[in-house]
């Protein structure tokens, strides 16, 4: 007589995958007061740990921080590439949209081929 063990499922490896997608944060015309909310999105939503310079960059050059600028009166702007698993950035640009229509600012998350 043989007996068959079978080991359980395997789970799909794209549920809950954690491959590093890139994409790049745009936003326009946001006021001050709001940059502590985008920020601390950036933190509950990408919480996986960031490549520590991304490819092609010298990591004396890497960006170790969102870098703000003034857009006009009282508002700031910034470009900053993201390096995350999908689902984390697909989340944070669900929030962030919300927020930039909260706050009535311009945000986008958008997929980027490549870091450089």
């Amino acid at each position: 007589m043989t007996t068959l063990l079978l080991d359980p499922p395997v789970k799909s490896l794209a549920e809950g995958s954690t491959e590093i997608c890139y994409a790049v944060l745009t936003v326009e015309g946001m006021p001050r007061a709001a940059r502590p909310a985008v920020e601390a999105l950036m933190v509950e939503h990408l919480r996986s740990p960031a490549p520590a310079a991304q490819p092609g960059t010298d990591p004396l050059d890497a960006s170790w921080c969102t870098r703000w600028h003034r857009d006009g009166p009282r508002t700031v702007r910034c470009r900053q590439l993201l390096a995350a698993p999908g689902t984390e950035l697909g989340s944070f640009a669900g929030a962030l949209a919300g927020l930039a229509q909260a706050e009535g600012f311009a945000a986008c998350v958008a997929e980027s081929s490549a870091a450089g």
